[in-house]
C-alpha cells in the first residue's frame, strides 16, 4: 500500500491579505524614504503652491525654491500619492491584523471603538487637508495653462 499524499493546508484569506499588506507597507516605507530624499533634493514639494501666484516653485517650511514646470508637476503628484497611500496601507494592515484584540491582551485601558474613532477623525483631517491643497494647486495650474500667453511689456524709457 502506498502512503496517502500529504495534503497542504489551505492558505487562509486573512493570512494572505496580511502578507500582501505587509509587503505593501514595506514598499510604502521605502517609498517614504525616496519621497523624503527627493523632497530634500528639490527643496520641498508643490502641494499647496499656486503657480499663478508664486510661479513654479516648491516649498518646505516657508522656503520657496524655483523649479521647472515639469519638476513642479512631479513635485505635486508624487508627494500627493505618497501622502495618501502610505497611511492608507498602514491603517489597512493594522486593522486587518486585529488591533482590537491587542488592546485587550495588553490591557491598555483604551476602548477599541474610541481608538478607531480617533483614527477615523485623524484620517478625515489628514486626507481631507492634503487633498484640498492638492486640488487647489492642480486647478490653479490648469487655469494657468489654459490662459493665452501674454506679451512682455516694457516700461516707457526702458532700454531694450
Amino acid at each position: 500500500m502506498t502512503e496517502p499524499l500529504e495534503t497542504t493546508r489551505p492558505i487562509k484569506f486573512k493570512a494572505l491579505l496580511i502578507g500582501f499588506l505587509g509587503v505593501l507597507a514595506a514598499i510604502a516605507f521605502l517609498n517614504w524614504i525616496a519621497f523624503f530624499t527627493i523632497s530634500v533634493h528639490f527643496g520641498g514639494d508643490a502641494i499647496g503652491v499656486r503657480p499663478s501666484v508664486d510661479g513654479f516653485v516648491v516649498k518646505s517650511h516657508g522656503h520657496k525654491t524655483p523649479v521647472s514646470e515639469e519638476v513642479w508637476v512631479f513635485s505635486l503628484i508624487y508627494p500627493y500619492v505618497t501622502l495618501m497611500a502610505s497611511p492608507a496601507i498602514v491603517i489597512a494592515l493594522v486593522s486587518t491584523m486585529g488591533w482590537t484584540t491587542r488592546f485587550r491582551e495588553f490591557r491598555l485601558g483604551a476602548k477599541p471603538w474610541l481608538v478607531g474613532f480617533g483614527i477615523a477623525i485623524w484620517a478625515i483631517a489628514w486626507f481631507g487637508s492634503i487633498t484640498h491643497s492638492f486640488v487647489r494647486s492642480w486647478r490653479d495650474y490648469e487655469s494657468l495653462r489654459s490662459r493665452p500667453p501674454q506679451a512682455i511689456r516694457h516700461s516707457p524709457g526702458a532700454s531694450l
